[in-house]
């Protein structure tokens, strides 16, 4: 819940002034008590602990005797739980073990039932799972009815066989002992003996496929695309990597999911100012870490650096995902006021210096002044902007990026594509 509006404090002031105690009055409220205490303290109102009369804890006592628990005694007196279950103890008072105060999973006819289809050969994994309770839950009722438990089967080597294919068909360990009326761990016991390779908990999570491995190798345009890509508009954080786009880009999402052969869904968010946007979030500990190694890291703004792992072949490629990302071409104008055109790329000072050397090395440019734009919350970074203007050095830089060229961002491709000179 939110915060407390001014109307419900001032109830909680009335009622708690009333008698009722904190513990009463948060559930009311859906807070816990220590949040009424803060209230209450802050207008100096807050009781000392209330202590229980001798009445009281005799009336505890019959009640917790009587069947009722420690935690609805509690509530009424307006004391914790703990107090009462000192008073109990102090006045010798049997308590309930936590499997008999916990209450009945399942009524008298559904423990009837459990019995005799036990009895008719059903195992306590079947009965588990379409009673909805664990087999331990059913096995504990079935003791409790004087019923002998069966040992776990043995398997043979045929199910063993038959076992080791259904998981690496991708059968859960849960699901095949079920088939074979034996533990999950059973299984899980005998793929390691076999040396079957297992998943981790993450991948059997898993409930959306990914190429897992798309970024390990940098060795393609797709690759080397979405790599620069990422280093402009990506976030990387744990185990989970982020896209999010202004929402008129939702086709390049797109794009980038196919790239990965995933079937992740594209969420439609709204930001702080109302303006739409759509956002992925892909969870890949592969994929976050390959990421990483590339070096595409966590609060990665003044981090980043031009890459030494991608083959100067596909330094293009890359640099036309950053573009895409974190700059452009467009239409500008001259200091005369002429027509122009003008590239543009912003990041980090080292990102830049290594695009502008690849730039001269490629299109003949000469060395301009990277633009320098000091952080606020921090005085010792900055970031720059590295800028060419002229339709002649632009058209070689736009040859450059999008010449034989299969993935890149068609709005800004189409921008300036028919002032550009052939």
């Amino acid at each position: 819940m939110g915060k407390l509006t001014e109307g419900q404090i001032e109830q909680i002031i009335r009622r708690y002034e009333a008698g009722e105690s904190t513990c009463r009055l948060a559930p009311h409220f859906d807070v816990s008590p220590k949040t009424i205490e803060r209230i209450l303290k802050r207008r100096g109102l807050l009781r000392s602990n209330r202590k229980l009369t001798a009445t009281q804890i005799n009336e505890a006592c019959q009640r917790y005797k009587a069947g009722e628990s420690s935690e609805d005694i509690a509530k009424d007196l307006g004391v914790w739980g703990t107090s009462i279950r000192r008073w109990l103890r102090y006045y010798g008072v049997t308590m309930r073990s936590p499997s008999q105060a916990r209450p009945r999973m399942l009524s008298d006819a559904q423990i009837q039932q459990v019995c005799q289809r036990y009895q008719a050969g059903d195992s306590s994994l079947t009965l588990g799972e379409q009673f909805g309770v664990s087999p331990t839950t059913i096995t504990n009722y079935l003791r409790e009815q004087g019923i002998i438990v069966r040992s776990m089967q043995k398997l043979n080597e045929q199910q063993i066989e038959e076992a080791c294919k259904a998981y690496e068909e991708g059968d859960n360990i849960y699901s095949i002992g079920a088939e074979l009326d034996v533990s999950g761990q059973t299984i899980w016991r005998h793929l390691k003996h076999c040396g079957v390779p297992t998943r981790s908990l993450s991948e059997v999570a898993r409930r959306h496929s990914c190429n897992h491995h798309f970024f390990t190798s940098i060795d393609a345009e797709d690759r080397a695309y979405w790599l620069g890509f990422l280093a402009a508009d990506g976030c990387v954080y744990n185990n989970g990597l982020r896209l999010s786009l202004q929402y008129r880009d939702r086709p390049h999402i797109a794009r980038f999911l196919e790239a990965l052969n995933s079937d992740y869904v594209i969420g439609d968010r709204q930001d702080c100012h109302g303006r739409t946007y759509c956002s992925v979030t892909i969870y890949s500990t592969q994929l976050t870490d390959d990421l990483r190694k590339q070096g595409i890291v966590e609060r990665k703004t003044y981090k980043l650096r031009w890459p030494d792992i991608v083959p100067d072949s596909l330094l293009r490629h890359y640099l036309r995902g950053y573009m895409d990302g974190d700059g452009g071409l467009y239409p500008a104008r001259d200091s005369d006021g002429r027509p122009n055109l003008c590239f543009m790329i912003a990041g980090t000072r080292d990102l830049l210096e290594g695009a502008q050397a690849f730039l001269m090395a490629t299109c003949q440019l000469r060395k301009t002044k990277l633009y320098s734009t000091p952080s606020v919350k921090f005085k010792d970074r900055e970031t720059c902007k590295l800028r060419y203007g002229g339709r002649r050095q632009v058209s070689r830089i736009w040859h450059l990026l999008y010449d034989d060229a299969t993935i890149y961002l068609p709005r800004k491709k189409k921008k300036i594509e028919k002032f550009i000179i052939s």
